[in-house]
């Protein structure tokens, strides 16, 4: 499961080095750096950056740039900027109301943050007062598209038609392995040796779910007998390459 360590620090990195090539002042990289997710943080960046870009082309923020922000622009942002730039971000850019909300939560939480900084003066957080609904996703009826029992069996008729047999036999496991346990393309990605428990009277594998990092945080994931019939074929042939 060292998978997700691996990306964390390579999002972190990525991170870091977005902040140097826009020489983005510490105070404002600290929010970042304190997520414990570093692709959630990627993301927030994003969102952030676009409203920072925003409230300086439209002078709200009067410098040149993202670098020569101070803690004491933020004094001068209104809610009715926040609002200005949502309503256009959907009219004009045709950004989800779903999106935006998303957004408005973001813009809320660092706010937060520079209420909580001493060096900051932001006394109260204006986006509480911005006009500015949009749609949250939990409001939203989500559908989870699940493949048909007729669009599994296609499925596997093309993979059993591979020539290769090191890739006919790879993919079969993981597909017995995602339609037998459920677990998502990234907590497989991060499955190692170790955490294959295919020998216990219930076999089992051990997964790192969303939103989690440590080995500790691992949760059990039984198996049916064909995922671990596939996986053992598997594990036999990748031995012989």
């Amino acid at each position: 499961m060292i998978y997700k360590l691996e990306t964390q620090n390579k999002n972190s990195e990525k991170l870091r080095k977005k902040f140097e090539d826009g020489n983005v002042p510490a105070f404002i990289r600290d929010y970042f750096y304190n997520k414990e997710s570093q692709l959630g943080a990627i993301n927030y960046w994003i969102a952030i950056k676009d409203l920072l870009v925003y409230l300086l082309e439209e002078k709200i923020i009067n410098k040149q740039s993202i670098s020569e922000i101070t803690p004491e622009d933020f004094e001068v942002v209104k809610p009715v900027h926040i609002n200005t730039y949502l309503n256009n971000k959907e009219k004009k850019f045709l950004l989800s109301p779903t999106t935006l909300k998303t957004r408005k939560n973001i813009f809320k939480s660092f706010w937060e943050y520079l209420i909580d900084e001493d060096e900051c003066l932001v006394k109260r957080n204006i986006i509480k007062k911005v006009a500015y609904k949009g749609i949250s996703s939990s409001s939203s009826i989500l559908v989870r598209k699940l493949p048909t029992d007729e669009q599994l069996k296609k499925k596997k008729k093309k993979i059993n038609k591979k020539g290769d047999a090191f890739v006919r036999i790879r993919n079969l496991a993981v597909f017995h392995l995602l339609k037998g346990s459920g677990i998502r393309e990234g907590e497989l990605a991060g499955l190692d040796l170790s955490n294959l428990y295919l020998d216990e009277d219930i076999p089992y594998i051990k997964v790192i779910g969303k939103g989690k990092y440590r080995e500790i945080e691992g949760r059990t994931v039984y198996l049916t007998r064909k995922a671990v019939i596939h996986i053992k074929e598997w594990l036999e042939v990748r031995d012989l390459y």
